[in-house]
């Protein structure tokens, strides 16, 4: 993840008889961040994954010096990110603050500097930063889309696709105008790259929901074309659509440690450029989501016949509670009709039936 030099390189650790240099890649004596640095990101967060240890998660912050921030790819920023909410499970918080959070001072003061100059319904807009800075930012905010996505996904939290969705219709919007304008094509892909996590994310927080807004978005971005599309971001879109029906509206996605793990092998944001690209992630890896899969749909029969029936009910469940501001749990109530998804079981205090129309039930699954 830091770099330095290659214990093979250097004789420290000796070479496999059969090994030979790499004749795609210029091998130095020092390590190549670019192809080490992603596979150890997630390993070094998926060991320590939820275990809120600040002291590992401080390995993948974003710098806060302009020198240091110059030796990293821009992409590795994104998943620097991912890695650092993964570990700090319990502190993502769903805002855009939070997000805002993990972008450097230097950077962030030209950010706001330009929101107070060109202010467009308050939202924080990057128009003075240079094409570095901007790629790094792009790169951040775009990490931090990615993380609220896999920590509340399958949850259909209201905060969180408020503001996925509204980031998701502004950035289409930037990115039709950068179309227009014939950007360089770096930053225009870095920006198509954004809005397809963005997509994901949405995807992953409303999965198996059906959720008619998110298709119409979803759809709207199925139907673009152009030459900064490539193959992975129709890939990405298709996944999407697909999280959005899992199952036929009877799965979602758990947040268990080993459905996380399954869930970032298979969403791992460098997508391919066509069908037989395999460079940077073995695309068999994409079909890793069903790992992250569980059936949570609730239904109700009736006593006589055995029918379906429509049931009104209130589901008393645990809230999490990511600013850990007391030790005892959050209950709270929602009201649905079955069949419907219902949070997860761990989360679920009890299930009551509150209608004049059937029996009083209670069903206490946790106490």
């Amino acid at each position: 993840i830091t770099g330095g030099l290659d214990p093979y390189q250097n004789g420290d650790v000796k070479k496999s008889p059969g090994s030979s240099k790499n004749n795609l890649v210029l091998e130095d004596s020092r390590v190549n961040l670019n192809i080490t640095s992603p596979g150890a990101i997630f390993a070094l967060a998926l060991m320590y994954l939820k275990t809120n240890n600040l002291k590992i998660a401080s390995k993948l912050c974003v710098p806060e010096t302009r020198y240091i921030l110059d030796s990293l790819c821009p992409d590795l920023l994104l998943l620097r990110i991912i890695g650092y909410s993964l570990i700090m499970w319990d502190s993502v918080v769903p805002s855009k603050e939070w997000i805002l959070s993990h972008v450097p001072a230097f950077i962030m003061s030209k950010v706001n500097n330009s929101t107070n100059k060109n202010s467009e319904k308050g939202r924080a807009r990057a128009n003075q930063l240079e094409g570095d800075e901007m790629l790094c930012y792009l790169n951040i905010i775009g990490g931090g889309y990615l993380s609220l996505g896999v920590r509340y996904a399958g949850s259909a939290n209201n905060t969180v696709y408020s503001i996925l969705m509204d980031e998701l219709k502004t950035l289409h919007k930037d990115v039709l105008i950068g179309v227009q304008k014939k950007k360089n094509k770096e930053l225009q892909s870095t920006l198509e790259n954004n809005l397809t996590i963005l997509a994901l994310s949405l995807s992953l927080v409303m999965a198996g929901t059906g959720h008619l807004d998110t298709l119409r978005v979803l759809r709207s971005l199925r139907m673009r074309s152009g030459d900064t599309l490539t193959y992975g971001i129709h890939q990405a879109i298709g996944m999407a659509i697909g999280f959005l029906f899992m199952g036929g509206g009877t799965y979602t996605i758990s947040t268990s440690n080993i459905a996380i793990a399954a869930l970032v092998c298979s969403i791992f944001p460098r997508f391919p450029q066509n069908s037989s690209d395999n460079r940077y992630h073995l695309q068999a890896l994409r079909h890793l989501y069903v790992m992250a899969t569980e059936p949570r749909c609730l239904i109700a029969r009736d006593s006589i016949d055995n029918t379906l029936c429509h049931l009104p009910l209130e589901i008393d469940y645990r809230e999490d509670n990511p600013l850990r501001e007391s030790e005892f749990p959050v209950i709270k109530t929602v009201s649905c009709v079955a069949p419907c998804l219902i949070p997860e079981l761990h989360r679920i205090h009890a299930i009551r039936v509150e209608n004049p129309r059937y029996y009083p039930v209670k069903i206490v699954v946790n106490s």
